[in-house]
């Protein structure tokens, strides 16, 4: 809403369409954020995952709220057609998920690899055919999927094996991981494709791109506070822009583009997240190390917890080699 503000007031456009560029400099992107919080404790992953997520889904719907309000005049009838379109996507998610989960299951030979990978591309493929939201559907399926214990009880639980959907989500997420790591590195490579030299003079861009980085740092530390979570200031510095926005800008039709408004704000918007981000991650792993030699620990840190966030008593491996000591056997002489 902010960013609406700034550009309909630089640009002296309406509403609508000042939404509709704004909505790209609003949404994190997850195929970032993902692959870069491993070394976060479990409570801040977890919220930054969730989050990332749920942005790029809402901003996507936003989205093509603000393209249908920009094409019509009729502003209910468009919010009419958005709710109808959640109620579908919800529906026919869960139709789907309970079908090719089940189909899953039945299936006893081991590989089954692709036939996973197909059926999320088939998730895209009927979202995108009936006009629906392709992410909410694969979210939905994988909300199921990796919550069998809520979603299979009942009379429903006598068609799924639980072991067996917890293996199938297993290997999804694996390739979800890998997924979600080529897509961070070719985006880069793409978005370096798209950039134009010209719009590093443009002036008027670059103090647009600074001051839209300026309020959604500001505005992400308030809410952050006021969600009272731990670690806000690591949490306000993660949150880059990425795939989703580079797409939904270059999305925007002909005849909504502002023509005073260069690609220079975006660029400024990407890099500085990322950097920002970059920077909170570097100290993040600094002040993990130096709790674990604030504990009196002199043994050196490692991966794993890094990962979990979790810090071992630095007594257990003296209090071993006692015990040790005390259960062999003494020397007779």
């Amino acid at each position: 809403a902010a960013i609406t503000v700034i550009i309909g007031f630089s640009t002296g456009t309406d509403w609508k369409q000042a939404g509709l560029y704004a909505i790209p400099f609003a949404v994190m992107s997850s195929a970032i954020v993902i692959p870069s919080v491993g070394g976060l404790f479990p409570k801040a992953k977890e919220f930054i995952i969730y989050e990332s997520s749920l942005s790029d889904i809402l901003g996507i719907i936003m989205f093509n709220l603000f393209m249908d309000l920009n094409k019509s005049a009729d502003t209910a009838s468009v919010f009419g057609h958005t709710s109808l379109m959640l109620i579908g996507t919800i529906f026919l998610a869960l139709v789907l998920s309970y079908a090719l989960i089940w189909i899953f299951v039945k299936i006893q030979d081991d590989t089954k690899l692709f036939l996973m990978i197909s059926s999320l591309l088939l998730f895209y493929a009927i979202g995108g055919y009936y006009h629906l939201s392709a992410l909410i559907m694969v979210m939905i399926f994988g909300l199921i999927l990796g919550n069998p214990n809520v979603f299979f009880r009942g009379k429903i639980a006598h068609y799924f094996d639980t072991d067996e959907t917890k293996a199938i989500a297993h290997n999804l997420h694996h390739i979800s991981l890998e997924s979600a790591f080529v897509i961070k590195t070719f985006f880069f490579f793409l978005f370096g494709l798209s950039i134009k030299l010209e719009s590093l003079i443009d002036l008027q861009g670059i103090l647009l791109g600074i001051l839209f980085v300026g309020v959604t740092y500001g505005f992400r530390f308030v809410i952050l506070y006021l969600l009272k979570v731990n670690s806000i200031p690591l949490l306000t510095m993660i949150t880059p822009r990425g795939l989703i926005s580079v797409l939904l800008f270059f999305s925007i039709p002909a005849q909504f583009i502002i023509a005073d408004f260069g690609d220079a704000s975006m660029l400024i918007t990407i890099m500085a997240t990322n950097i920002i981000m970059t920077f909170g991650l570097i100290q993040n792993k600094k002040d993990v190390r130096l709790e674990k030699e604030a504990a009196g620990s002199a043994y050196p840190i490692t991966p794993e917890e890094t990962i979990i966030g979790s810090f071992e008593d630095p007594n257990t491996e003296d209090e071993q080699s006692v015990e040790g000591e005390e259960n062999k056997p003494k020397d007779p002489a």
